[in-house]
């Protein structure tokens, strides 16, 4: 089995690929050696795939390693997909799911729990099948991808199971232990920030200058001048006060504007949003968004300090006994207990507007 990274390149086992070509395989001595693939939603259809050497990681003497990267010859077929590769640090008892394959290459589901760390020096997690419910971890899985349904991505795949008789449990090699294989692999983790729903439903579209998350495409263009303004005050450079606040009239693109202080800050989608253009992206820089609507202000300091990791103090009782128009902006008594840290906090970039959104 294999997962697909793009439409040119697959992940696999090493121990896979040598039990095709021979156990002394390497790519630097055998640089045109190629492999045949097969996907199960066409299995007449057969592709030719080179093995990278800068992909190569064979099992060494203490079981680490165990991955090849693959670089196919041709796209895939359409209704293949790439996988969502997403980093774990906390993946104990999240629900997987798995496909493998049958001796006469039937495609099979495994259902099951993801474990704790095992394996050479803590770098495998074990999987284990449910008891009793769908076909166990056996022969067939090697280099499959496995699914967490509570993350919603792929968090490794898996490269040995148990030998012991009667057991359901395999082994995966997390995605942080390959991308420190190969490093290409980073480009395609998803970040926390996209994978959040805020920013498939919110910041993502409008960034990208489209309606909704059902459009496909980056449109956002112009604006130069109020971008740049708006980074360099991210930046702590230019900074005017306390604030930067964008306002203007209905249908005015504030929104698209805002929303590109999360984007270009993220380490993945800055690429495809400023392709090219690194005086727009903020790496190394925190932005925190928070989409406002329908959000009281307890809410939005509580949320602000969830994001931060610090703690949310407020009197509620002083903050109720104010008029309505009083308790439209902060209690005298709302607070952030902030964390010591080097370099302080980044400066609010609000929408005045409206209260839709704010990136801090």
């Amino acid at each position: 089995m294999a997962t697909l990274v793009n439409d040119r390149v697959l992940l696999t086992c090493a121990h896979v690929v040598s039990a095709i070509v021979g156990p002394n395989f390497h790519p630097s001595s055998s640089p045109s050696t190629t492999v045949q693939v097969r996907w199960p939603t066409r299995p007449d259809h057969v592709q030719r795939a080179q093995v990278l050497v800068e992909g190569w990681a064979a099992e060494d003497e203490f079981g680490r390693g165990d991955l090849a990267v693959l670089k196919l010859s041709e796209a895939p077929p359409a209704e293949v997909g790439a996988a969502d590769f997403l980093y774990g640090s906390n993946l104990e008892s999240h629900p997987f799911r798995a496909y493998g394959a049958q001796r006469d290459g039937t495609p099979v589901r495994c259902d099951g729990t993801i474990r704790g760390r095992e394996g050479p020096g803590g770098t495998w997690i074990r999987i284990e099948s449910r008891a009793g419910v769908g076909p166990t971890l056996s022969r067939g899985f090697s280099g499959t991808a496995v699914f967490d349904a509570e993350a919603g991505g792929v968090v490794g795949i898996v490269v040995a199971r148990d030998t012991e008789e009667e057991a359901r449990s395999a082994f995966f090699l997390p995605s942080e232990q390959i991308a420190a294989i190969w490093r290409p692999l980073e480009a395609h983790v998803l970040s926390d920030f996209e994978r959040s729903i805020e920013a498939r439903e919110h910041w993502l579209p409008r960034a990208r200058g489209v309606g909704s998350s059902a459009e496909d495409g980056w449109f956002f263009s112009g604006r130069r001048a109020i971008v740049d303004e708006l980074t360099a005050s991210a930046r702590g450079v230019r900074s005017r006060g306390n604030y930067f606040c964008v306002a203007g009239s209905p249908g005015a693109g504030k929104s698209a504007i805002l929303a590109r202080l999360p984007v270009i800050a993220d380490r993945r989608l800055a690429t495809m949003a400023a392709p090219g253009i690194d005086d727009l992206r903020l790496s190394g820089i925190d932005v925190i968004a928070i989409y406002m609507r329908q959000m009281s202000f307890a809410e939005v300091l509580t949320t602000l300090a969830r994001k931060l990791g610090t703690v949310a103090e407020s009197a509620e009782r002083d903050h109720r006994r104010r008029s309505p128009a009083q308790t439209r902006g902060p209690g005298p008594n709302h607070r952030l207990r902030w964390p010591r840290r080097s370099g302080g906090h980044r400066r609010p970039e609000t929408n005045r507007s409206g209260p839709d959104s704010t990136a801090w």
